[in-house]
């Protein structure tokens, strides 16, 4: 799966989550500074079928079937906390963990045991103090922080915290 971003690119948060079996695997990339973007390569991460475990944002998954986040909700959550832990403890931030930008391991009608969560999207990301929301984010969904400003070390467990409380009220 490619990626084109015309932001820095988060690639140490994207190595550090990687390798904790957090993000997929990074392949490669290429900067086009004529242009200022980056192309980020990294491992495809194939959706599942009736029979064959694969990944799906837990967005859809809710979308599609609520039943199965609710049953698993506590060992997801456990994941999402363990990634945020994992950013606050080496110091980064992912800015944007949102459930559009966390994929979850199963198949049509089963969360794999055990659960297993990915982090994707890493150009707000980077280190604490020095990442920033881009000056043209979506303000209605209400992320932490203003626009154009480095983002916060508690940002990522209050974004978890806002889609998740509320994917539980629905």
């Amino acid at each position: 799966m490619a990626k084109l971003t015309f932001l820095p690119y988060g690639y140490d948060v994207h190595k550090a989550l990687y390798d904790e079996d957090f993000a997929p695997a990074l392949l490669g990339s290429s900067c086009k500074p004529e242009i200022g973007a980056v192309v980020v390569v990294m491992e495809y991460l194939a959706p599942p079928t009736d029979t064959v475990p694969g990944w799906i944002t837990l967005f859809d998954l809710f979308q599609q079937r609520p039943a199965l986040v609710h049953e698993k909700k506590e060992s997801i959550r456990a994941k999402l906390d363990e990634i945020v832990l994992i950013l606050k403890h080496s110091k980064f931030v992912h800015g944007d963990l949102r459930s559009n930008n966390l994929m979850i391991c199963c198949t049509f009608d089963t969360i794999m045991d055990p659960v297993r969560v990915k982090a994707i999207d890493m150009e707000w990301a980077g280190k604490l103090g020095e990442a920033c929301y881009p000056d043209d984010r979506n303000e209605e969904v209400g992320y932490p922080g203003k626009a154009a400003s480095p983002i916060g070390s508690g940002d990522d467990a209050y974004m978890v915290n806002l889609w998740w409380d509320g994917l539980h009220d629905a």
